[in-house]
């Protein structure tokens, strides 16, 4: 049995659309949304967002650091020599406030290799009086320092021992401009402290002291 196509009005076979079942070749679909060229333009666009994300950043944080306020006590670490100082001293204090007594200065620095210490002193602008620094090792107690061995990457602690200790103002008086020169290995490490400087380490460590202050009422 033959199967008969009747022709179409312009005399053509009916197109693959008119006839049932019949489908649609996938290469003249339009590409879907997981196309891998639109995929990898998509994931590439990300990516240049992401990487300009971060060099903004990268900037800010650059920013950042050269407008940060330094220190008003300076620089981290002073490194001179085989040892690695803090340009900051601490004040150890008994008390506070007006009755405060300050038992000595202290200088803290590490060193990065071993160190043979000749001479460490202090020496008061105010006064021109000189007094020997001393070794403070830990648990242990206070040495002279040229009679104190000292390893790599060992705390060095030197102190300006007040005995008796001193108040506030007579620690203003004696002691209100200085420097510390202190030798070893060959270098001298000398580091001078002025009055503004020495008057902000003492406000800070015993505000107490300074400024009005209520008092107790006369009853009488």
């Amino acid at each position: 049995m033959t199967l008969w196509v009747e022709p179409s009005s312009e005399g053509r076979p009916p197109s693959l659309e008119q006839v049932p079942g019949s489908h649609k070749n996938p290469l003249d679909s339009p590409p879907s949304a997981t196309d891998p060229s639109k995929l990898a333009t998509k994931l590439q666009s990300q990516v240049d967002a992401t990487t300009k994300e971060l060099e903004a950043t990268k900037r800010q944080l650059s920013d950042a650091q050269r407008l940060a306020v330094p220190s008003p006590f300076g620089p981290t670490l002073t490194e001179k020599g085989a040892i690695n100082w803090s340009p900051d001293f601490q004040l150890v204090i008994t008390g506070g406030g007006p009755t405060a007594q300050i038992n000595s200065v202290l200088f803290q620095g590490t060193s990065t290799a071993s160190v043979e210490m000749k001479e460490a002193y202090a020496l008061s602008g105010m006064t021109g009086h000189k007094q020997e620094l001393m070794e403070n090792i830990q648990y242990k107690g206070y040495y002279h320092v040229d009679k104190v061995d000292i390893p790599a990457q060992a705390p060095v602690w030197l102190e300006l021992i007040f005995n008796p200790t001193v108040s506030p103002r007579e620690f203003l008086d004696q002691w209100g401009k200085f420097r510390i020169v202190v030798t070893y290995n060959g270098t001298t490490f000398d580091k001078s402290y002025d009055e503004e400087y020495i008057s902000r380490v003492l406000r800070a460590t015993n505000p107490g002291y300074f400024g009005p202050k209520p008092t107790p009422k006369d009853d009488k």
